[in-house]
């Protein structure tokens, strides 16, 4: 029996103390939506909320693994113009110790002492304070992947979805509950196909955006899953590190609960590709599925979904996508028919809808429209109205600053990126530049 005062009374207060509310929230009618959208997955899950793996996860990297990986950091330093062929002789030199965060060969030179933390010496090469940061982020996340360990949990839980990028592992994301896409987690929580997936210590924890006195899993990795239990399964992007046996884990739990036969999590010939859009340079996705190729946007509905999109938009992520084998099979059977088959027998394979707009868990009436909040307009401009003054546009619902240009229509305002967009599409009747 799911307990819905509990859940909302343990959401409302995180919600509180994360993000700093001098008043009271009512998340009754969002903890409702919640339930009625996932009820399916609850299903599935046998009654459960939470799903976690009977024995911890241990994964090593082989030799081969973890010279692939060296490589990939050496890369992405040079890269990002970090890389000095001083700092480049040193970690080759230092190879054998990169995944245990330990220098093997001393350099005098530099001050670099024997049995030292290797990311440490990284300030001996590089000059920027900030530059050494992120070089260290960097290579501890390649270095995390050599012992990974855990319990894999498969969660609708609404507090995982709060703290969906909340951690004592020192990684963040932007849907963190201080991130400039925070409402994202609300809009996955509320819709009908999205799991969180992750990799935890298997204690809960104090994480700092809880109440004192509140504990919970700390999330060492993790993955958003999107299915609908019948076609497909989505993987998302993984957080902070990328590991495909991790991905393989998930996929076998989640073969445990679907009854039909699921191709292995493969990328369908998804391939990241760049368009120009007016002055605004956006980057999408396609797949390749059958030698036809469609756009991530046709098959993928994020229409209501209020976060960054990996699996849409990105500059760095292609999906990876494990479908219905007969489905698949239906599908390919229908090529070279006429163009509304295909597209049927398609939409039936790889179709999802992903995110929606949840209530706003202060006024419980209005729906949220903004990224960066988790309240609707109206009670941002009655709760959060301070020098701070800021518009929204009209379409995109972003907030618009004093100091930024501001377009209008019909007395409504608009940002730029919008304003361009509908200009493009000869919707712009009149601009008034204010």
């Amino acid at each position: 029996m799911i307990k819905l005062q509990e859940l909302q009374n343990d959401f409302e207060s995180v919600l509180v103390h994360s993000q700093d509310y001098p008043f009271y929230l009512n998340s009754e009618n969002l903890i409702k939506q919640w339930a009625e959208a996932k009820k399916d997955i609850i299903n599935l899950f046998g009654g459960e909320l939470i799903l976690r793996s009977k024995e911890p996860i241990k994964i090593f990297l082989t030799e081969e693994q973890k010279n692939k990986r060296f490589e990939e950091f050496i890369q992405t330093l040079d890269e990002n113009g970090i890389l000095t062929t001083d700092l480049e002789l040193f970690l080759r030199d230092n190879k054998g110790g990169f995944f245990d965060n330990r220098v093997l060969l001393p350099y005098p030179s530099f001050n670099i002492p024997l049995g030292s933390k290797l990311s440490k010496s990284f300030k001996r090469f590089i000059n920027s304070q900030e530059i050494v940061r992120w070089a260290q982020d960097t290579a501890s996340r390649y270095m995390q992947e050599n012992k990974i360990e855990g319990y894999l949990y498969l969660s609708i839980h609404p507090l995982d979805f709060l703290t969906v990028s909340e951690n004592n592992e020192n990684w963040w994301s932007c849907q963190s509950l201080d991130g400039d896409y925070r409402s994202g987690n609300l809009s996955y929580l509320v819709d009908k196909t999205t799991i969180v997936a992750y990799l935890s210590n298997g204690k809960q924890e104090h994480l700092k955006c809880l109440p004192l006195g509140m504990k919970w899993n700390s999330k060492k990795w993790r993955m958003l899953v999107h299915t609908d239990g019948i076609r497909n399964i989505y993987y998302n992007r993984q957080y902070p590190y990328e590991s495909r046996d991790l991905l393989a884990c998930v996929h076998n739990m989640l073969l445990k609960l679907i009854k039909f036969d699921m191709s292995l999590p493969l990328d369908y010939g998804f391939k990241v590709i760049q368009t120009q859009w007016g002055s605004e340079q956006l980057i999408y996705n396609q797949i390749n599925a059958g030698g036809r190729i469609h756009d991530t946007r046709d098959v993928i509905d994020m229409s209501d979904y209020l976060g960054y999109s990996d699996l849409v938009i990105s500059s760095t992520y292609a999906p990876i996508i494990s479908v219905n084998n007969g489905k698949y099979e239906d599908y390919t059977k229908h090529l070279d028919q006429n163009k509304y088959v295909e597209e049927l027998y398609f939409n039936d394979v790889f179709q999802i809808k992903i995110g929606e707009r949840p209530i706003c868990p202060c006024c419980g009436t209005e729906h949220i429209n903004r990224e960066d909040s988790f309240l609707c307009n109206f009670c941002i401009s009655e709760k959060e109205a301070d020098e701070d003054f800021f518009l929204t546009c009209n379409s995109c619902y972003r907030r618009i600053y004093d100091e930024d240009k501001i377009y209008w229509m019909d007395g409504r305002p608009y940002c730029k990126t919008c304003h361009n967009l509908m200009k493009q599409e000869d919707r712009l009747i009149e601009e008034d530049d204010e």
